[in-house]
């Protein structure tokens, strides 16, 4: 299985990688960038917080910049502004959700199969329930992942995002981070 490395990931203000595997063909191709250009930005959050939906889609909308936020769905509570209507306007608008698991474990600590397959597969099947949308990309909580967890995280996922430096810290805003990417 051969492997598309797409790095310059952001979460939430931060820098991280991305790995997209083909899925048994010998050639995929993906949207061309803008003006053919050689690489691209993919600017992604995670966990689905309430600051993201308060502060960085509004700014990012603001810049007409689209991004991918990975939620774990635990996070999709009626007391946060996180919620799956909220969620749906924000696809709608034509930004991406991938999923970051149901509960945000540290996935190759978990022994139980069927606890290890519903935070993989079932939240991919909560998105689907509550936005129309199968999710297809995965970033692994905590970066944690190993060759057992990669197999069900790629037979459910077409993308799965491994690991994550952090851009950013006190002080630096959405906007700052736009200008150094722009």
């Amino acid at each position: 299985m051969s492997s598309l490395r797409v790095y310059l990931m952001f979460v939430f203000l931060s820098v991280c990688s991305v790995q997209a595997f083909e899925k048994g063909a010998p050639y995929v191709e993906f949207a061309k960038f803008k003006g053919d250009a050689l690489a691209a930005v993919s600017l992604t959050f995670d966990d689905g917080l309430p600051s993201q939906i308060n502060k960085g889609i509004p700014t990012l909308d603001k810049y007409g910049i689209l991004a991918t936020f990975f939620i774990h769905t635990d996070n999709i509570k009626p007391t946060w502004d996180s919620t799956w209507e909220v969620w749906k306007k924000v696809v709608k608008s034509g930004h991406e959700v991938g999923s970051h698991s149901k509960t945000h474990p540290a996935l190759s600590e978990l022994t139980n199969i069927r606890r290890s397959r519903d935070e993989i597969e079932g939240s991919a099947d909560l998105f689907e329930q509550n936005l129309g949308v199968r999710p297809t990309s995965f970033a692994y909580p905590f970066s944690d992942v190993d060759d057992s967890v990669r197999r069900k995280v790629q037979a459910t996922y077409f993308i799965d995002r491994e690991s994550c430096r952090m851009w950013g810290g006190e002080g630096f805003s959405a906007e700052e981070a736009i200008e150094n990417i722009a």
